[in-house]
């Protein structure tokens, strides 16, 4: 950081910050930065240097290799990324536990119930895996790619300090950039 008393014409100054809005105001924007500084940004400051991760004028149909690609270019900016995350094995203790309240519940139940427990076993059964799901995170990277292909991610919507998460660029479904929201084709 900077000591204001020591700035003098002709410093040269840089600023990347990131922010989450806290107050939207006639005149002004209340952020609070991503190192936990609350602070107020005029209109004209922000819509002439400031980036968004929610809002974009165009959307562009890209192949999985493009979305990838961009995401990855695209470091050290507010982003939004929609990815689905990977199928987790359930542990032996979880499986079985799941499996014996199921069978519980099934000899509690009057016969004529017994039909309507079996359909919906059918339709959602027990597995040994919870199924991906699709997971959408607001935040930036610093353009880094681990040995796995992954891309830590700073996740700005999670309060406290575990906001590092893991991306895998092959499984990205959209991203917001730019102005621009790039949908997989």
């Amino acid at each position: 950081m900077i000591n204001v008393k020591n700035v003098k014409k002709g410093d040269i100054l840089s600023e990347n910050s990131f922010f989450v809005v806290q107050e939207v105001n006639p005149t002004s924007l209340t952020v609070v930065a991503s190192n936990g500084i609350v602070s107020t940004i005029s209109n004209s400051y922000a819509e002439g240097v400031l980036h968004s991760a929610d809002q974009y004028n165009t959307e562009v149909p890209v192949t999985k290799t493009e979305l990838a690609e961009t995401f990855i270019k695209n470091s050290r900016i507010a982003i939004t990324v929609a990815f689905i995350t990977q199928d987790k094995v359930k542990t032996a203790k979880e499986f079985k536990q799941e499996k014996a309240e199921f069978l519980a519940k099934m000899k509690k139940v009057k016969a004529a119930d017994r039909v309507k427990m079996i359909e919906s076993l059918i339709d959602n059964p027990i597995t040994r895996v919870i199924p991906s799901e699709l997971r959408i995170m607001k935040g930036y990277h610093n353009g880094f790619v681990d040995h796995l292909g992954r891309v830590p991610f700073t996740d700005l919507e999670v309060p406290g300090k575990n906001k590092f998460k893991l991306v895998d660029p092959r499984t990205i479904q959209y991203i917001i950039v730019n102005e621009m929201k790039f949908t997989l084709k």
